[in-house]
């Protein structure tokens, strides 16, 4: 890096223009944005001029380098491109020429993206509070100095920060391809799992058939005093999704569940610190609850829901509204009993001891996809509950769950720290043309 950068004001290598027009109401206008963190110049919207609350707009040229005075603080900095030319933004937009013979504009842009630059800019614009913001003017934005080195020298900054911008991106590309693949190695276990291929199958093993009547026996003595219920309809041939195994047979999630149900359509009274949780399908996070940001709520409102819900150790957690299929077993002995649920939450309680629970929840995320198909609406789906106790469910014989849970645990666990290590590579990746940038620009400092 040359020693012969010299620190220029802004107002020496661009000036602002402005090419204002009255707002026709009969006439098409393409309007343009710019995204936050550097993401450049948009077509936001074409509207006609009858619906512009504005009465001037100004028009913007290729190679125009403009931002917007209320998210300069974000990296809201660009330059018009083809594209966009003649295109119009409001006065929010300042508008410059760039002095070609005195800066390069993509070495300009590169600037702009520092976290030294932008933290100057933020300076300018803190409001009143910490959450307001003040405009960013033009006079700020002249005033500022920028570490010039001779143009041949701005030119090759630039080729050279596009080279490893590019082996860095295709880079990134290769590890999220990688985490792609982890994804479908997930689904291909199970796949193995609950076609009845993972681990073998067992002549010592009891029967499905033979466990089945023992948990149908089970849940009628549970239900003795409940009005009895209407006997389910058998799965024929044709109904069942795929071949099993000779030792294991379909049924349906009513038979082998006490409850299946849904949290409280409608909403509780906010009290925080009361220790009574109300969580909804967000809060379900990589198989677990995660209280984090779990809304608390008044005892009386939790004591209304939690005769419905009831929620207990080991009872299974679906979300059935908008991201279908997000599964959770609750296994936190200091929360469940103060936990309750949204309506878009499901609760599912198996009979007694009789089944792996960790079997049926890998078993729930195998059929997400079946489960998708099975829900209903347009702009947000929903998993019915008649629809999830109907839904057929793989059986094999308990020894069996067991062996099976057991081995998908092991190999999910390696595929956690397989994904995690390529997150770790990829999150590194996407650090990196920050910091190139930075040691760029202080070898000059330096």
């Amino acid at each position: 890096m040359s020693d012969l950068w010299k620190s220029v004001k802004l107002s020496e290598i661009m000036n602002q223009i402005r090419r204002t027009e009255s707002v026709n109401p009969l006439r098409q206008y393409r309007l343009v944005g710019i995204r936050l963190d550097s993401g450049g110049p948009f077509h936001r919207e074409t509207k006609p001029g009858s619906q512009i609350a504005a009465k001037y707009l100004s028009k913007v040229n290729n190679g125009d380098f403009i931002y917007s005075r209320l998210f300069a603080w974000r990296g809201a900095f660009g330059v018009i491109g083809p594209d966009l030319d003649e295109c119009y933004v409001s006065a929010e937009f300042p508008t410059f020429k760039i002095i070609a013979n005195r800066v390069n504009v993509e070495f300009l842009l590169l600037w702009f993206r520092l976290p030294t630059t932008l933290s100057k800019v933020k300076a300018v614009c803190t409001g009143s509070t910490p959450l307001t913001r003040n405009r960013f003017k033009e006079n700020f934005l002249l005033n500022m100095e920028i570490p010039l080195p001779a143009l041949d020298e701005q030119r090759l900054i630039v080729t050279r920060n596009e080279k490893v911008s590019a082996k860095i991106e295709e880079t990134s590309a290769l590890r999220r391809q990688a985490i792609e693949h982890v994804k479908k190695l997930r689904q291909s276990i199970l796949e193995e799992a609950f076609f009845g291929k993972l681990v073998p199958q067992s002549a010592d093993d009891e029967s499905a058939s033979e466990l089945l009547k023992l948990i149908r026996d089970k849940k009628e003595r549970l239900e003795k005093k409940k009005p009895a219920r209407k006997k389910e309809a058998l799965i024929m041939r044709g109904e069942t999704p795929y071949e099993l195994p000779k030792s294991w047979l379909w049924c349906r999630f009513s038979d082998i569940t006490t409850l299946i149900t849904d949290g409280k359509h409608g909403d509780c009274r906010n009290q925080n610190d009361s220790g009574y949780y109300f969580l909804s399908a967000k809060d379900i996070v990589n198989g677990k609850l995660d209280y984090t940001n779990a809304r608390q709520i008044v005892r009386a409102d939790f004591e209304e829901v939690d005769r419905r819900t009831n929620l207990q150790m080991g009872d299974i957690l679906l979300s059935n509204t908008g991201s279908i299929g997000k599964i959770a077993v609750a296994d936190d002995r200091e929360k469940v009993r103060r936990t309750t649920f949204q309506k878009s939450v499901a609760i599912i309680k198996l009979v007694g001891d009789s089944l792996s629970r960790d079997y049926i929840a890998h078993q729930l995320r195998f059929n997400v996809s079946r489960l998708m198909t099975t829900s209903q609406g347009t702009a947000q789906k929903n998993l019915l509950l008649k629809d999830l106790k109907d839904f057929k469910i793989a059986l094999p014989p308990l020894s069996e769950q067991k062996r099976i849970a057991e081995r998908v645990n092991q190999l999910m666990l390696l595929c956690d720290s397989l994904e995690g290590r390529v997150k770790e590579t990829l999150r590194n990746c996407n650090l990196l043309p920050a910091v190139i940038l930075r040691e760029t620009f202080r070898s000059n400092d330096s």
